[in-house]
């Protein structure tokens, strides 16, 4: 219980200190057998479960502490500066996270700690105990503590860290003792639980974090000591990379998972990127002359250390052979990435470093276009898929293994090179806008799309993705007959349009502007510039669908025309009134109403007519008694409400908004506002039913789907909407919703619809400079919901159901055409692709055999990339590298001065882009530099060709 006080963690510990604690700590515990009794409990097995059921968490836990007690116990006290932060203060994070708690200690040096690994050495007396013990067995059982570990032990938080130390410090102790003592190798070698063991460690692991602590101690033990003598070294990390790579075929089936494949918690998994990172550092540091043979055995103490031939071209083959046949598991943005693609790019990357004949012959050629099409393969509306690299890592693992197969092949640098010229040449694309970043404008994460705010169409966008959000509506606007004798045939063909951008579109927003043009409301087109009312446009927009034609009539009539009947019951009588009105969205009474129950019950409140206001009877002519009230004859499929925010203030003469509390629920029941509930079979007389009567199994119950938001005051403010997706079974069965606000849509969390819809007001603090205290302020809330759009509750949809849409060929072809030209500029317009491009232009043609012979090419390629692309981005950190490297070029080769010249004069696009239209000043005066320079390095060749005899001069 002392070494806390021999060992403090403040970093201003003394130099003397430090030393006194590490005299103390070996004088007091080495000496005195502790490490001994210590070893003793842990080859006992008393901690590891005898009936082999599970692991406990208290297991673990003294486990985990008596391992880090040997480690601390055995490290030699001339390392303890190098052991500190892997045994003493460890604590699962990153190194690059960790602190030094001991100052003034520097590392050892490389050279003596093996291969910049900087592991430490283990005392004398630690050696001599573990000799003839079955210790390296008990490492190896512990560290994988899985078989048969039960499911709720494996999803505690509580023992996660359990087993993330049982890992760390058992691969710690192993490695140390292999890196001190040759034999630790040479019975891992011999010991039949090599393979399975390895496999586990590196693919079976269900947890990232225990994975990687296995995978970076492995690390070290097949490294360690390559830089010595001992050939067991080289050996040992020959058979380990052999032995992994039989996990091949395993790593490649693990694939990534979807998100709706987990609910709970995603990160327990099995998972093959370490399996990979650990193969492909092993295979970077495997002499090609140790992989060409086979292990002698003489080089295993034991004799018995054999491993097969690792035949490096074979697997380069077999490996493009992967590449090639795995199916399309990357997703757009990283939504989901496929470590396994990832993983064999890297690892082909590693093997091509060693220059095997693949690499070089006509295969190997195929494959470079075969890579080549993993980046830049646009999809299609045929193939959507496409390109099969779409996450960072994997368009990252491409382009290193792209730059690995031209590295020293002139050949292959040709092929390449005209591929990616290809892509840099101005008719290989439509014009580029100055500051242009296609990632700014790229589809939201979500897969939504939004619409672009034309000034104060705020309202129009909340109506439109609302109805775009209904999957009835979306597919009766897709499936509309386009004629010219229907009406408002151009609203119809904007607004498929539209749709069909919402939904296919790879960019991030639709400009409205077309359809704003053809709309017209009250005869006159949309002013973009003025704000309308959101519940007028929804009911002129919806009325305007209608009248297009008879299908969509019926389709707007079921899902949202309901009707109201007004009743009047005479009670002196037995005649009924009653006068049908038919609405597409309700008002809702908000001023003194404290929700949306209130205010239907103030809807449907019984009114009595009796004494001078007494009814006259239609068909008695008789002044009489009688009840008033009006009831829900018939719902919609969706329910829309529009409270009643905006009053008119008759003291003011003013348009006032209010801010009041009003509430509604996720589900309403509109029960007890319908005809059935409130106007019983008796008051009524025969036939007074009609043939529009619902089905009287119809449900009554409404989810919330959608709540259009009012910010500002009654003279302006702006509409946003949160949207549930009921189109996506996962996501309606999961509550989905979204924020649609104008172009920007993003995740929502519906636990937060109180306090951004129901308005009333908010509490703050706020600093009184009188009595010096902070004060609650309060004040109405400007944002409350406008609009709500309930979903009749259908019970074959609770679990939702899958949606499909019949979308014009031709729109889908007009979309397909942007969104192939848009991810050709997004894949184009990326800091990894200029990275890429840097290193084709500047370090691999110094790595080929004549670099001169490819130097007007490369030249091309530069020149062709800056002028025609990078310089119209808005993000270009290296712009100046890219003009050095220019002018270098530029002097290494009179030809390439030349072919930009003749260039120029047989096309002027260049200067008149660059000097006329840019408006980046730096760039164009960077463009009249080049042309100055590369004009006056050909003056003394070209002088004759222009000026007269003795005009030089003048």
């Amino acid at each position: 219980g002392s070494y806390s006080d021999l060992y403090p963690d403040s970093d201003d510990s003394s130099e003397d200190q430090i030393e006194n604690s590490k005299n103390t700590w070996s004088c007091k515990f080495v000496s005195s057998g502790g490490l001994q009794l210590l070893l003793e409990i842990f080859n006992s097995g008393i901690l590891e479960p005898k009936d082999q059921e599970s692991w406990t968490v208290w297991q673990l836990d003294c486990l985990a502490c008596l391992l880090k007690l040997i480690c601390q116990f055995a490290v030699d006290p001339a390392d303890l500066d190098l052991a500190y932060h892997d045994v003493f203060s460890w604590s699962g994070i990153a190194d690059s996270q960790r602190k030094r708690a001991w100052p003034g200690k520097s590392r050892k040096s490389t050279a003596e700690h093996g291969k910049g690994l900087h592991i430490p050495r283990l005392t004398e007396v630690f050696l001599s105990l573990v000799q003839s013990t079955n210790l390296i067995q008990r490492l190896i059982n512990v560290a994988y503590t899985y078989d048969n570990l039960a499911h709720r032990v494996l999803k505690a938080q509580s023992d996660h860290r359990s087993r993330h130390e049982v890992t760390h410090y058992s691969m710690w102790l192993l490695v140390s003792w292999a890196h001190c003592s040759s034999t630790v190798k040479s019975s891992l070698a011999d010991s039949d639980h090599l393979h399975d063991w390895l496999k586990k460690l590196t693919l079976l692991v269900p947890e990232p974090a225990v994975r990687h602590e296995a995978c970076n101690g492995l690390y070290k033990l097949s490294l360690s000591g390559l830089e010595g003598g001992e050939s067991i070294n080289r050996s040992f990390l020959l058979l380990a990379a052999s032995t992994l790579l039989k996990f091949l075929p395993d790593a490649q089936a693990l694939k990534p998972l979807r998100v709706e494949d987990y609910e709970e918690d995603p990160l327990l998994r099995t998972g093959c990127k370490e399996y990979f990172w650990l193969l492909c550092k092993l295979i970077d540091n495997i002499h090609v002359k140790d992989a060409s043979q086979k292990v002698s055995p003489s080089l295993s103490l034991t004799g018995s250390l054999q491993t097969t031939l690792l035949d490096l071209d074979a697997l380069a083959r077999h490996l493009a052979d992967c590449i090639r046949s795995r199916e399309i598991l990357d997703q757009q943005d990283g939504n989901i990435e496929d470590d396994g693609l990832t993983g064999l790019l890297r690892l082909a990357t590693s093997v091509l470093k060693h220059k095997p004949p693949f690499k070089f012959s006509r295969e190997g050629q195929e494959f470079l276009r075969d890579v080549h099409n993993l980046l830049f393969l646009l999809p299609s509306l045929a193939d959507r898929a496409q390109p099969k690299c779409k996450s960072h890592s994997a368009r990252a693992a491409a382009y290193d293994l792209l730059v690995e197969m031209v590295k020293g092949s002139v050949e292959n640098y040709r092929l390449l090179h005209n591929w990616v010229m290809s892509q840099h040449m101005q008719s290989s694309h439509a014009p580029y806008k100055w500051d242009y970043w296609p990632h700014d404008d790229v589809r939201a994460e979500c897969r939504f799309v939004g619409l672009t705010n034309l000034g104060a169409t705020c309202y129009m966008a909340s109506t439109i993705q609302q109805l775009y959000m209904i999957p009835e509506a979306r597919q009766a606007v897709f499936t509309a007959k386009y004629a010219e004798e229907i009406k408002h045939k151009t609203t119809l063909l904007e607004l498929q349009k539209m749709f069909t951008y919402l939904m296919e579109s790879e960019r991030k927003a639709y400009n409205p502007r077309p359809f704003c043009k053809t709309y017209t409301m009250d005869k006159q087109p949309l002013n973009t510039g003025e704000q309308k009312d959101m519940t007028e446009f929804f009911t002129d927009l919806i009325t305007k669908i209608e009248e297009m034609s008879q299908e969509l009539k019926n389709t707007v009539k079921t899902l949202f025309g309901g009707v109201i009947t007004n009743n009047v019951v005479s009670l002196d009588c037995e005649h009924v009134s009653q006068t049908a009105e038919e609405f597409y969205t309700v008002r809702c009474q908000v001023a003194d109403m404290k929700n949306i129950y209130e205010s239907l019950d103030e809807v449907t409140i019984k009114d009595t007519l009796e004494g001078d206001n007494m009814y006259t009877c239609s068909q008695c002519g008789k002044k009489v008694r009688a009840e008033k009230r009006a009831c829900f004859k018939k719902l919609p499929r969706i329910l829309s409400f529009n409270t009643m925010r905006y009053t008119f203030n008759m003291v003011t003469m003013m348009k006032e908004k209010v801010n009041t509390h009003f509430s509604f629920p996720l589900r309403l029941d509109m029960t007890p506002y319908t005809e059935d509930f409130l106007m019983g079979k008796g008051e009524r007389k025969e036939g007074f039913r009609d043939e529009g009567e619902p089905n009287v199994n119809e449900s009554y119950e409404y989810d919330l789907i959608g709540v259009t938001v009012h910010t500002g005051t009654a003279d302006g403010g702006h509409y946003y909407s949160f949207i549930r997706d009921i189109v996506n079974p996962h996501a309606y069965k999961n509550n989905k919703w979204y924020l649609f606000n104008d172009a920007e849509v993003k995740p929502f969390d519906s636990a937060q619809l109180a306090s951004e819809c129901f308005g009333g007001e908010m509490t703050t603090k706020t600093y009184d400079s009188v009595t010096d205290k902070f004060m609650d302020f309060s004040f109405e809330k400007t944002h409350s919901a406008y609009m709500l759009f309930y979903k009749r509750v259908e019970l074959e949809e609770e679990n939702g159901k899958d949606f499909s849409f019949d979308v014009s060929p031709d729109l889908l072809e007009w979309i397909w055409h942007d969104n192939m030209q848009f991810l050709q500029d997004k894949n184009i317009f990326e800091h990894t692709y200029f990275g890429f491009m840097w290193q084709l232009c500047s370090s691999i043609p110094s790595t080929l055999p004549d670099p001169k012979a490819v130097s007007l090419m490369t030249a091309k390629l530069s020149t062709s990339f800056v002028l025609e692309t990078f310089i119209h981005s808005k993000e270009k950190p290296t712009m100046l590298q890219w003009i050095e490297l220019l002018t270098k070029q530029f002097n290494n080769s009179q030809a390439a001065c030349e072919w930009f010249l003749d260039r120029m004069a047989d096309d002027n696009w260049w200067p008149m882009q660059i000097l006329i239209k840019c408006p980046n000043q730096i760039v164009r005066q960077m463009f009249q530099r080049l042309c100055i320079h590369v004009i006056q390095r050909l003056r003394p060749v070209h002088a004759h060709l222009y000026l007269q005899p003795g005009m030089e001069d003048g």
